[in-house]
């Protein structure tokens, strides 16, 4: 068996196989491209120069239901892995668990957001709720061990699916657009938990050092 080619940065760019190459990336969206044109899509952006093809790995649409997990057809991440690699193209994975997509919820699925246990808390303990086209949708809370138990099977499904592919970079998004409210968010009970004591709820001059330390 062949061994796996190391992937690594230097100060020239991405150094897959031992040869070192500039990176320049284009994002292609796999699962919104019919597969039947993936090849064709990779070869173009091959020949204007790019090196690499960046996509995100989007968690609402692989597994839009609880236990069910779909990565064939359009949606074959390790079929598309390889067109890129026949076209010369190293990969830039980004598997969320939230995607800036123009998916709806930020690609994250519905099942998980219907979940109470994984969902953020404002400072009156009800909901937080994102105003969103095409519609508004509940925050998750990145502090719930539940959401973060299902974050877990997902980076373990996708990884599953890439173990034996060349991938240059793996990128995480950080989710900090969700509000801007010092004492919006995150009161979940495991949030609170971290935080070891009750938190403030709003600003109180005379309980500074708590307030600024829970900012």
């Amino acid at each position: 068996m062949e061994a796996r080619r190391r992937t690594w940065f230097d100060s020239d760019g991405i150094v897959v196989g031992g040869r070192s190459r500039p990176v320049y990336a284009g994002a292609m969206h796999y699962w919104r491209v019919p597969r039947a044109r993936w090849a064709a899509c990779l070869r173009a952006m091959h020949s204007l120069g790019l090196t690499c093809v960046e996509t995100y790995v989007p968690w609402r649409v692989h597994a839009p239901e609880r236990g069910e997990m779909t990565w064939s057809d359009d949606r074959d991440l390790a079929a598309f892995l390889e067109a890129a690699r026949a076209a010369g193209l190293s990969v830039v994975l980004r598997p969320g668990p939230h995607v800036n997509a123009e998916l709806t919820s930020f690609g994250i699925p519905d099942w998980v957001l219907a979940e109470p246990a994984c969902r953020a808390l404002t400072s009156r303990g009800t909901p937080a709720w994102l105003p969103s086209p095409p519609r508004a949708f509940p925050i998750p809370s990145l502090a719930s061990a539940a959401f973060r138990a299902h974050v877990r099977d997902w980076y373990a499904a996708v990884a599953k699916v890439i173990a034996r592919e060349d991938i240059a970079a793996i990128a995480l998004e950080p989710a900090d657009f969700y509000r801007t409210g010092a004492y919006d968010l995150d009161y979940h009970p495991d949030a609170i938990a971290w935080f070891g004591e009750p938190p403030p709820r709003a600003w109180d001059p005379a309980n500074a050092e708590a307030c600024v330390r829970w900012v």
